[in-house]
């Protein structure tokens, strides 16, 4: 779908916990709120954000909807943790990207993927 390396170096060198760490001071965010939102288990979380650990991509769609992130900070997310960015021709990321813009949680857009009998986040 993208090609990862094209679009990196675009990115300024930042990593993905240095990025994540810049939204959270941004949007004023509470790590634990953020983490308890995500529905992830918080260790594993708090390693993702701290950079020990790599985030498959439905973890990094989690954290981005517990921070009420953009479609752009999402994506970006994605591609600074290595993972593709949301693809609006895909049924489950077009589902992923509506979700996003208006805002919803991990579990409404669990509710709404499970209708759409897509596999759900987590």
């Amino acid at each position: 779908k993208h090609d990862l390396e094209a679009i990196l170096p675009a990115l300024d060198n930042v990593s993905f916990s240095e990025y994540a760490e810049q939204l959270f001071t941004e949007k004023q965010l509470r790590k634990s709120t953020v983490i308890r939102d995500s529905l992830l288990d918080r260790n594993y979380a708090y390693q993702i954000l701290q950079g020990t650990k790599t985030p498959g991509r439905d973890k990094v769609i989690q954290l981005a909807v517990a921070m009420t992130l953009s479609v752009e900070e999402c994506n970006r997310l994605l591609i600074l943790s290595r993972n593709s960015p949301l693809y609006a021709k895909d049924q489950h990321d077009a589902i992923i990207l509506f979700a996003l813009s208006k805002h919803y949680t991990v579990m409404e857009i669990n509710d709404m993927l499970d209708e759409y009998e897509l596999p759900v986040l987590g």
